[in-house]
């Protein structure tokens, strides 16, 4: 019989919300705190995709530690989470299509330097994106 408390991946469910060179891991500690995602270097002003489909549940200009956020509730329970950017181009209500626009990387956040902290979520639980993208 199957293990109920093993879930499958979304193969090919999301999209790399940015180009650029992984430089933080999920679960890796920098700046003292747990990374709960990835952080991907790109150049300052660099466009950031929705990851897939969604609606924008929260938008802020300055959330503590993650500087200009995007969180954007997908199917299946899902979230990403956009950190660190220099703008964001959504607000929260509106409904996004996987590679839509959402933001500029930015240098906003603890991490003091460009680059995009991407974070995805199923319900409350923090998930290795690197696990669920291409």
């Amino acid at each position: 019989p199957r293990d109920k408390t093993v879930e499958p991946l979304r193969l090919n469910g999301f999209i790399w919300p940015c180009r650029g060179q992984v430089s933080g891991y999920f679960n890796q500690n920098r700046h003292n705190v747990k990374n709960r995602g990835i952080d991907i270097n790109a150049r300052g002003g660099a466009s950031v995709y929705a990851a897939a489909d969604g609606r924008v549940v929260f938008t802020s200009d300055n959330m503590r530690g993650y500087g200009r956020t995007i969180i954007i509730e997908h199917a299946d329970g899902f979230t990403t989470v956009y950190a660190n950017s220099e703008e964001n181009a959504v607000n929260t209500g509106d409904y996004v299509k996987q590679g839509q626009l959402i933001a500029r990387v930015g240098n906003g956040g603890r991490a003091g330097e460009n680059l995009l902290h991407f974070e995805l979520r199923q319900g409350n639980r923090p998930r290795n994106p690197l696990l669920y993208l291409p």
